[in-house]
């Protein structure tokens, strides 16, 4: 939650937005969040993605698979049976 704007269109997983309970009209990530009077400051001030994008920090590359190539260990779909 804490690399995207509140009002960013992206699709993120997690409470990054959430209403908060006791204080209308604010939203925060956290209760502890609601009940200070901090504000929510993105880690990223645009539309790109900062840090590793996988949040592995092992460095390693990320596959470029051809379109229609199933990734390595997926088994193929199964027909009608």
């Amino acid at each position: 939650y804490c690399r995207v704007p509140q009002d960013g269109a992206f699709n993120v997983r997690g409470a990054r937005n959430i209403p908060c309970v006791t204080v209308p009209g604010k939203r925060a990530p956290t209760a502890k969040m609601c009940e200070s009077a901090e504000n929510y400051v993105p880690l990223n001030d645009g539309y790109n993605w900062k840090g590793d994008p996988n949040a592995t920090l092992s460095g390693q590359a990320v596959p470029q698979l051809p379109p229609g190539t199933p990734p390595a260990g997926v088994p193929p779909p199964s027909g009608p049976a």
